[in-house]
């Protein structure tokens, strides 16, 4: 897996939830199923369809995958807001990766202040399930972090739990950022069932 993450520079979300019945006790509930969503930022079609991919393929071969159109304008925070929220800007409030405030100031649109519809971590977690919220970027972390059980990026993991689990994180814009990124995944997949 990690010749295709190399391949790609990846900044993207990750999420792991499980899915309950409803008439299971929180406390001994065990999940159906797990559900994990990626999301690659800047990953055109051209380059899946030009490039052999094995790993992706097989992914998608054993998964579900979509094209699917980029919202306007095609910049980060727009589309992962709306991802994770199922909403278009017009109702989540992320309209691009920043705007001018009262003063004519650029600011970053990264505040979970901003966000106006609830995310897909908010809406588990209202049904007793837990997420986790991975991104190579920061500022996916700051912008959506709102219900997760876990919020992770490799330029804020300061905890020496992650850091003695799988060292230092690369610098942000190494392709080697990302498999930081997929080996937390994998590790609260396999030493956390209950996310």
């Amino acid at each position: 897996m990690k010749r295709f993450f190399y391949t790609l520079l990846i900044s993207g979300v990750l999420i792991s939830c499980q899915d309950k019945p409803e008439n299971q006790q929180q406390e001994s509930a065990k999940p159906n199923k797990r559900l994990i969503v990626i999301m690659f930022d800047g990953f055109g079609m051209s380059y899946y369809n030009k490039s052999q991919m094995p790993y992706l393929k097989e992914m998608i071969s054993k998964g579900l995958f979509k094209e699917v159109s980029a919202l306007m304008p095609t910049v980060t925070n727009a589309n992962n807001a709306s991802i994770c929220t199922g909403t278009f800007p017009e109702e989540n409030g992320i309209t691009g990766n920043t705007f001018l405030d009262s003063t004519g100031k650029e600011e970053y649109m990264e505040d979970k202040g901003l966000l106006f519809a609830p995310t897909i971590f908010e809406r588990l977690n209202e049904k007793g399930i837990k997420s986790a919220l991975i991104a190579s970027k920061k500022k996916s972390t700051y912008l959506l972090p709102k219900g997760a059980e876990i919020v992770l990026s490799p330029e804020t993991a300061d905890s020496s739990e992650w850091i003695k689990k799988l060292g230092t994180p690369p610098h942000i814009y190494s392709s080697e950022v990302n498999y930081w990124s997929m080996e937390a995944a994998l590790d609260i997949l396999k030493n956390r069932p209950d996310v």
